[in-house]
């Protein structure tokens, strides 16, 4: 247990942020025109201090992918993970947030590919993948 609380606390501690799916600031329109016909002024959206280097097709979907970069950017840290492609970890990430929506503990989960990756390497992406790919089960990680 202290090996999945230490790989989950160095998970939040390397994304910066102890929300990774924090809020966008919200966009307000406003019309261009008042109904006399006349031009109104209107309100610049403030942009977003983040850069993309994809357009969004919508909100949800920009922040599932920046959370999937999240979560590989973090799982490629451990060395027996730094070769494997995208794909293969993403399935691996979504299997164990699936396994924790199918109601299994979070050891079970955590030591699950144990054998594959090794313990300390299974928990830490365990750890990862509630944090960036399903922070509905963040209750699930001790203090």
């Amino acid at each position: 247990m202290l090996v999945l609380a230490a790989a989950i606390g160095g998970v939040v501690v390397f994304t910066g942020d102890d929300d990774p799916v924090a809020a966008r600031p919200a966009v307000t329109t406003v019309p261009r025109e008042e109904p006399t016909g006349r031009p109104r002024a209107t309100e610049e959206p403030e942009p977003d201090p983040k850069p993309t280097s994809e357009p969004e097709s919508s909100s949800d979907g920009g922040q599932q992918a920046e959370n999937e970069e999240i979560f590989l950017t973090t799982v490629r840290q451990r060395p027996a993970l730094k070769q494997t492609d995208s794909a293969t970890l993403l399935r691996l990430g979504r299997s164990m947030c699936k396994a924790l929506d199918d109601g299994r503990s979070l050891t079970d989960v955590a030591t699950g590919n144990s054998d594959r990756y090794g313990l300390e390497t299974s928990a830490f992406v365990t750890g990862a993948a509630i944090v960036a790919l399903c922070p509905r089960h963040r209750n699930l990680v001790p203090g």
